[in-house]
């Protein structure tokens, strides 16, 4: 087998999961057209079949977040609450953590080897050309002010 077998395991578990989900989302299908159909054809006047669809959708939908995760968050099984720990560990330490993405570009304050490196190419500084001597003044007097 070229996947070890815990992984195997996991994904065969997950895919079964899904599964099950898509076996609860065609069966929520399914009786809830049958449920229109009886409604439309015993009493149209009365509508009552979104009642019970309403109730069996709102356990679909924990189904959904069970299986699939929140939206944006993703799934949240056992590698979501250690990624969940180790990130409450580092905020209890009071170290931000190490890792960059596109998103975040920050820095841990304490990184002396420079290790992280940024492939944009440094903004030009010809539109501080049109300051004079005199703006720049003020800018740097606000900053001190501010700082």
């Amino acid at each position: 087998m070229p996947y070890e077998d815990e992984q195997y395991k996991a994904a065969k578990k997950r895919v079964k999961k899904k599964k099950g989900f898509y076996g609860h989302l065609s069966a929520y299908i399914l009786v809830g057209f049958f449920f229109f159909i009886l409604n439309m054809t015993t009493d149209p006047n009365d509508i009552w079949f979104h009642f019970p669809m309403l109730g069996w959708g709102i356990g679909l939908g924990m189904h959904y977040f069970g299986v699939f995760g929140l939206p944006f968050v993703g799934s949240l099984d056992a590698s979501w609450e250690q990624k969940e720990i180790e990130r409450e560990l580092q905020k209890m330490s009071g170290r931000k953590p190490k890792a960059l993405n596109d998103v975040n570009h920050e820095i841990d304050e304490l990184d002396l080897d420079n290790r992280y490196t940024f492939d944009k190419e440094e903004e030009s500084l010809d539109h501080w050309e049109k300051y004079d001597d005199r703006d720049m003044k003020e800018i740097r007097k606000d900053f001190n002010e501010q700082f």
